[in-house]
C-alpha cells in the first residue's frame, strides 16, 4: 500500500490547485458496492445477535463509522470544488431522508405496544417514543441507568435500539458545522481544507477515545450510550474519508484486506466480551475491520475491473436498500414477541420467523414511506435567495408531515393513556375500600384487584414529597428527608426513620395525620439502611446520627423505626446484641425525651416480583403464592425486650398475608408492587384492620412526663448505638 505522489510531496487536493497528475487523488462520491455490502452484513449481524445469541455484534459500530465516512467524503468533495457547506440545508435534507421510516416505525410500534404490552409499561413506552422521535433516546437510557445487556427481553424498551440513531442524529447536527468552520478557516489561512479537517478530527478522535476509556472503566452501561464517548468512532470514519483518496493499494493486497475486514466484522461479537468493554479499546476491532474493507474498496487504485465477489453480490446489494428500515423493525418485533410469549431467546425456527416478519415490515415501511419521499425530494429545484436553506417545497412538506405524524402519534397515545387511567381511578373511587383487603371475608370474590396495572405503575413510591426545609445535622445528602403537613408550628409530629420500607409505611401515618389539623409527618431514610448499621461509619450510620440529633432537639411526639429485616428464605434478622441493640435505643428515647416509639416488623420479602408474577400468570397462580416466613421462636423474646424498653411493637404480617400465605392481592387489593414493597392501598387497609396495633399513644403533649429538655439525663446522641 502506498501514498499518492501528491501526499508524499506535501500537497492535498484543492479546487484551485489540482494538477493533472493530482486529479485521480481528488475524492469522489461514486457508489461503492463494497460499502453497501458491508452495511448489509453489519445489519444481519445486529439482527442475528439480537434474536438468537443475545449479545452485541459490533455491527452498530460499523454503521457509525460508515455514516461519518460517507458524510465527510461528500462534504469534503464539495468543499474542494469550491462549495461551502450549508449546515441548515444539509440537516434539513438529511432528516427529511431519515424521518419518514423512523416516524412510521414509531407510530406503528406505539400502536402495537398498546395492543400487546401490559398497561403498566405504557407511560414509559410513550416517554421512550418521544425520546426516539427527538433523537434523545441515548440520554433517556442514561438517565434510566439501563444496562443494555442485563435486561430481560420482556422488560426491555421497544425503542431501545434508537440509541444509536440518536447519537447518529446528534452527529449529523454537529459534523456539518465542523466542516463549515474548517472550510472558512481554509479560506482565511489558505491552508488546504483537508489538512484542517484532518487536524480537527484527529483531536476529536483522541479526546473522545481517552474519555471513552475512562468512562468505560468507571461506568460501562452509562458509557455505552454516551455521545462524547462515541464521537471517536465517527471521527475515525471522517479521518478515513480524508485519507483514502491518497491511497495506492495493489489489487492482491486490497483483496486480502477486504477479506480480513469481513472476517473481523463477523467474528467481533463471538470473540470480544462486548458486554463489559464497549465503547472502550475493544471497539477498535469493528472499527478497524470496517476500515480494512472501505479503504481498499474506495481507494483511487480500485478500478472497474476489480469486481467485488461477496460484498458486491446482488442479494447483499438488494438487501442493502432495506437495512435502515430492517434495523428499525427487528428490535420491536423481538421485544413484542417476548412480551407475548415470555420467550427471551427464540429457537432457530421461531427466530427465523421473527426475522421474516421484521423484513416484511421493513419492506413495507421502505416502499410506503422512505422511497416515495426520496422520489419527491429529487424533484425539488429550490429557487430561494442564497441566504436561505436550499430545500424545495416538497422536502418542506415531507418534513412537516413527518413531524406532524410523529408528534400526533405521541399526543394520541397520551390521550388514550389518560382516558384509560381515568377509568382505573374511577374503579378505585367506586370500590368499597373499607370492605376490602384484610377486612374482606375469606370467601369474597373479586373480578379484578385494584388498583389497575396502569395506576400501579405510578404508585411505586408514596410518602411525604416535600424536602425538609432545613437539613438535619449529620444527615447524608444521598438520603431521603421529606415532610408532609404543617412544618411551621405543628401540634403533633410523627418522625419515621430507616429505609424505603419505613418510607412506604409513611402513607399509613399520613392518613392518620390527615384527620387532624396542623400535624406533621417527617421521614428520614437511606436506601437499604437498617439499625444494624448504626455505628458502622457508613452512610446509614449518618442517618441514625442525624435522627438522634433531631429527636433530641425537636422531640417529635411519635418516632417510628423498623425493628427487623426480613429475608427471602430465612427468618427475620433481629436487631439484638450488645452493639447495637434496638431495645437500648428505644429505652434511651423513652427515658430522655418526650417522644413515644413504635417499632414496626419488616414486611415479608420474596425472590420474585409479586406484581409482575401476577401480571404474567394471574393473581391466584401457584407461582405467585408464598409462605409468610419460617418459625422464629426468638421473636417473642425480642418483642418483650422492645416493649419492656417502652416501645410498642406493631406486626401487620398476619393481615397482609392472611393464614400465613402471601399473595399478590389480598381481599381485592393489590398487595405488593415488587418483591418487598407494599402498595399504598395494602398498607392503609392493613392499618384499618388493626387499629390497636397502630395506637399512637399520644398523651398530652411534649410535657407528658414532666421531663424538661434541659434535665440532667443521658443524651440520646451519646448512646444512639445501644
Amino acid at each position: 500500500m502506498q501514498l499518492s505522489p501528491s501526499l508524499r510531496g506535501g500537497a492535498a487536493p484543492h479546487a484551485d490547485h489540482t494538477t493533472a497528475e493530482e486529479t485521480p487523488t481528488v475524492a469522489t462520491t461514486r457508489f461503492v458496492p463494497e460499502i453497501q455490502g458491508l452495511r448489509t452484513i453489519a445489519l444481519l449481524l445486529v439482527a442475528t445477535f439480537h434474536i438468537w445469541i443475545g449479545r452485541v455484534s459490533g455491527g452498530v459500530d460499523i454503521f457509525l463509522l460508515i455514516s461519518a465516512y460517507l458524510l465527510t467524503r461528500s462534504l469534503t468533495t464539495q468543499a474542494e470544488r469550491g462549495k461551502l457547506t450549508r449546515p441548515i440545508t444539509f440537516i434539513l435534507k438529511k432528516f427529511t431522508r431519515l424521518l419518514p421510516a423512523a416516524v412510521l416505525t414509531i407510530a406503528l410500534t406505539l400502536l402495537a405496544g398498546f395492543l400487546i404490552l401490559d398497561s403498566r409499561f405504557w407511560n414509559t413506552m410513550m416517554a421512550q417514543g418521544l425520546a426516539a422521535l427527538t433523537y434523545t433516546m441515548n440520554f433517556w437510557l442514561q438517565g434510566a441507568q439501563v444496562d443494555y445487556y442485563a435486561q430481560s427481553r420482556s422488560d426491555a424498551s421497544l425503542f431501545q435500539h434508537f440509541w444509536s440513531l440518536a447519537i447518529q442524529g446528534q452527529v449529523f447536527l454537529l459534523w456539518p458545522v465542523l466542516h463549515l468552520l474548517a472550510e472558512v478557516a481554509s479560506r482565511i489561512t489558505k491552508i488546504r481544507v483537508r489538512w484542517i479537517l484532518m487536524a480537527g478530527f484527529s483531536i476529536a478522535f483522541l479526546g473522545s477515545f481517552l474519555y471513552a476509556l475512562r468512562l468505560t472503566d468507571f461506568n460501562q452501561p452509562y458509557a455505552y450510550f454516551s455521545t462524547p464517548a462515541r464521537l471517536w468512532e465517527f471521527a475515525a470514519g471522517s479521518l478515513l474519508a480524508l485519507i483514502v483518496p491518497y491511497l495506492r493499494i495493489p489489487r492482491r493486497v486490497a483483496t486480502v484486506l477486504i477479506w480480513l475486514g469481513i472476517a473481523g466484522a463477523v467474528s467481533c461479537g463471538f470473540v470480544l466480551p462486548v458486554q463489559s468493554s464497549f465503547p472502550g479499546v475493544a471497539t477498535l476491532w469493528p472499527i478497524i475491520s470496517a476500515a480494512l474493507v472501505i479503504a481498499p474498496a474506495d481507494a483511487p487504485s480500485r478500478t472497474a475491473e476489480d469486481q467485488p465477489w461477496l460484498l458486491g453480490h446482488p442479494i447483499l446489494q438488494r438487501i442493502g436498500g432495506y437495512t435502515y428500515a430492517l434495523y428499525l423493525t427487528h428490535w420491536p418485533v423481538l421485544i413484542l414477541h417476548a412480551a407475548l410469549t415470555g420467550v427471551d431467546r427464540p429457537d432457530a425456527l421461531r427466530g427465523a420467523l421473527l426475522l421474516v416478519i421484521s423484513a416484511v415490515a421493513a419492506i413495507v415501511i421502505t416502499e410506503v414511506a422512505d422511497k416515495p419521499v426520496a422520489r419527491l425530494a429529487r424533484l425539488d429545484r429550490p429557487a430561494l435567495p442564497a441566504w436561505l436553506p436550499q430545500i424545495g417545497w416538497r422536502r418542506t412538506v415531507a418534513l412537516a408531515a413527518c413531524l406532524a405524524l410523529g408528534f400526533g402519534a405521541i399526543g394520541s397515545s397520551h390521550n388514550y393513556y389518560e382516558s384509560f387511567r381515568e377509568g382505573e381511578f374511577a374503579a378505585v373511587a367506586n370500590a368499597p375500600l373499607y370492605e376490602m383487603g384484610p377486612q374482606a371475608p375469606d370467601d369474597a370474590l373479586f373480578e379484578d384487584p385494584i388498583p389497575g396495572r396502569l395506576i400501579m405503575s405510578e404508585q411505586l413510591f408514596t410518602g411525604p414529597s416535600t424536602l425538609c426545609p432545613d437539613p438535619i445535622q449529620g444527615f447524608v445528602p444521598l438520603g431521603l428527608c421529606n415532610t408532609w403537613g404543617d412544618t411551621e408550628r405543628p401540634d403533633r409530629e410523627i418522625y419515621i426513620i430507616g429505609n424505603s420500607h419505613s418510607v412506604t409505611y409513611s402513607s399509613m401515618f399520613m392518613e392518620i395525620a390527615e384527620q387532624q389539623p396542623n400535624w406533621l409527618v417527617t421521614t428520614q431514610a437511606y436506601p437499604g439502611c437498617t439499625f444494624l448499621e448504626a455505628g458502622s461509619g457508613s452512610a446509614c450510620d449518618d442517618v441514625f446520627t442525624g435522627s438522634a440529633q433531631y429527636i433530641e432537639q425537636t422531640q417529635p411526639d411519635l418516632v417510628v423505626v423498623l425493628g427487623s429485616f426480613s429475608s427471602e428464605e430465612g427468618p427475620d434478622q433481629l436487631f439484638t446484641g450488645s452493639n447495637p441493640h434496638l431495645a437500648d435505643w428505644v429505652r434511651t428515647v423513652e427515658d430522655t425525651t418526650t417522644s413515644e416509639v413504635i417499632v414496626l416488623r419488616d414486611v415479608p420479602r420474596f425472590d420474585v416480583n409479586m406484581f409482575e408474577c401476577a401480571s404474567t400468570y394471574g393473581y391466584e397462580a401457584p407461582e405467585c403464592v408464598k409462605p409468610t416466613s419460617v418459625d422464629q421462636p426468638e421473636l417473642e423474646e425480642y418483642v418483650d425486650e422492645i416493649e419492656a424498653a417502652g416501645g410498642t411493637w406493631v406486626d401487620f404480617n398476619d393481615v397482609i398475608c392472611r393464614h400465613d400465605v402471601c399473595r399478590p392481592s389480598n381481599g381485592g387489593l393489590v398487595t405488593y408492587y415488587d418483591s418487598n414493597h407494599l402498595t399504598v392501598f395494602s398498607r392503609d387497609r392493613s392499618r384499618s384492620a388493626s387499629p390497636k396495633r397502630c395506637a399512637t399513644r399520644f398523651p398530652g403533649g411534649r410535657e407528658k412526663r414532666g421531663l424538661d429538655s434541659s434535665q440532667d439525663a443521658p443524651r440520646l446522641s451519646s448512646v444512639r448505638h445501644g
